[in-house]
């Protein structure tokens, strides 16, 4: 196991909590009693939160004395820490390749789609209830862009958003958005989920945030400067869009099985 140290940080736990603080306390601004009440909860969930991660694990402070007396081995600011339950229960080997961890990993992964679904759920409903995609239809089409010339500039736009964000997170904050538009100018919703998949896709080998580029890099045996993996997946890159084009020009690529089903 990793025996550096992995809590401790306080300077850590210090500016991550201040930053986070500041950056609520601009926009909830609280003014009465209640207020700073609620405010003061939130900054001692904030605190917590970060003392946990960077600080001194709770559950550890609180079993520590027994830790010690029955683990003297181990060092409790060291990542050994991090897997409590598997020195509790005895397990050998690697952590990280454990039943217990790789249980967490699920179940943290599992939140997460969740909270996406949820997020992407409230999303467009406030995106209907406010009329904020009717608004930005009626904007788009007022340039009197074609669909072919709208669906040019989605590809220039999706290939710079996957430069910067996920892509759940490019899912979640545009297709609600854009989806009502390109329906509006003929576009097929069957032929666009493909054309929204392809540019996910491109978003996952375009630098600095493209997740394959990472995995690429991680796996290779050279160990190697990722610069060489981003070179690698310009040709991709380069693929893709043509990929993206034919479609444009020949969209029963995409839509002819899907029609005889």
């Amino acid at each position: 196991m990793n025996t550096g140290a992995a809590y401790g940080h306080w300077l850590l736990v210090a500016v991550n909590s201040i930053l986070l603080l500041a950056f609520a306390f601009s926009f909830f601004r609280p003014h009465t009693r209640r207020d700073w009440r609620t405010f003061g909860a939130f900054g001692a969930f904030v605190v917590a939160l970060f003392v946990e991660m960077y600080g001194f694990p709770l559950t550890i402070y609180l079993f520590s004395g027994w830790l010690i007396r029955r683990y003297p081995q181990i060092d409790w600011f060291s990542h050994d820490s991090s897997h409590l339950l598997q020195t509790l229960t005895g397990w050998r080997g690697d952590a990280h390749t454990g039943p217990l961890h790789l249980a967490s990993n699920l179940l943290i992964l599992g939140g997460m789609i969740l909270l996406i679904i949820v997020a992407a759920f409230i999303l467009n409903l406030a995106i209907s209830l406010t009329g904020v995609a009717e608004a930005m239809t009626a904007w788009v089409t007022s340039f009197g862009l074609t669909a072919m010339q709208l669906l040019f500039v989605l590809i220039v736009f999706y290939l710079l958003l996957g430069m910067f964000m996920d892509v759940l997170s490019m899912m979640v904050a545009t297709i609600p958005i854009t989806f009502p538009i390109v329906t509006h100018l003929g576009v097929d919703p069957v032929w666009y989920g493909i054309f929204i998949v392809l540019m996910c896709e491109l978003g996952m080998i375009t630098p600095p945030v493209g997740m394959n580029l990472f995995v690429v890099h991680g796996i290779r045996p050279d160990k190697g400067g990722i610069h060489d993996a981003i070179v690698g997946a310009l040709p991709y890159v380069v693929i893709m869009i043509a990929f993206t084009i034919l479609l444009m020009f020949v969209p029963g690529i995409a839509t002819w099985l899907p029609g005889k089903m």
